[in-house]
């Protein structure tokens, strides 16, 4: 009998796609393990918990965006309204992915508050911020970002059209040159 290897990356994507079919509410070691067709034993062996491999999974999606988007700017500057296209943009590839982040009821606290602290800290990069402690009007900067942000992702998906990212950055221009206003203003 030939003994499979359930390696981390593996693990990562077979979590992730049931999360998709199932929401993060039914995680569970014995629904993951049931799902994979394995027993319990490698998904302890490669993470210490439920709640850990679904951080990774969560903070996996924020590296990736980041990484993603840095390719796409090469040696240009980064800006909120450009992150913002980019944002909605790879949201409409991975919707329903999306939606489980962003949309539905989480689990646990711990899920909602990883999509949260993974958010705040590409915020500060985009804003070229590198402080240690938390700012309030920074983080009320960044919570009124990603509520455009998935609002207009909401929105886009509604539209059914391609047309939509045209007029996605005139709506969302007004609101993005005020937070960068209030933002520049606050860190000088």
């Amino acid at each position: 009998m030939r003994r499979v290897v359930y390696t981390r990356r593996m693990i990562l994507s077979q979590t992730k796609r049931y999360i998709i079919q199932n929401g993060f509410r039914n995680v569970t070691a014995r629904n993951l393990a049931a799902y994979m067709e394995m027993s319990t034993q490698p998904l302890y062996k490669q993470f210490d918990s439920i709640q850990g491999l679904q951080q990774e999974l969560v903070e996996e999606h924020f590296h990736k965006s980041a990484q993603e988007y840095a390719s796409q700017k090469c040696d240009q500057e980064t800006s909120l309204p450009d992150f913002a296209e980019f944002f909605v943009a790879r949201s409409q590839k991975e919707y329903p992915w999306f939606t489980q982040l962003f949309l539905t009821k989480k689990r646990d606290d711990s899920v909602a508050e990883c999509v949260t602290q993974c958010s705040y800290e590409l915020f500060k990069s985009l804003c070229n911020v590198e402080e240690k402690e938390d700012n309030p009007d920074l983080k009320e900067a960044h919570d009124a970002f990603l509520a455009l942000l998935i609002g207009a992702t909401v929105w886009q998906k509604q539209q059914k059209n391609h047309h939509a990212s045209a007029e996605l950055g005139t709506l969302l221009q007004p609101q993005l040159n005020q937070l960068v206003a209030v933002n520049v203003q606050k860190n000088h």
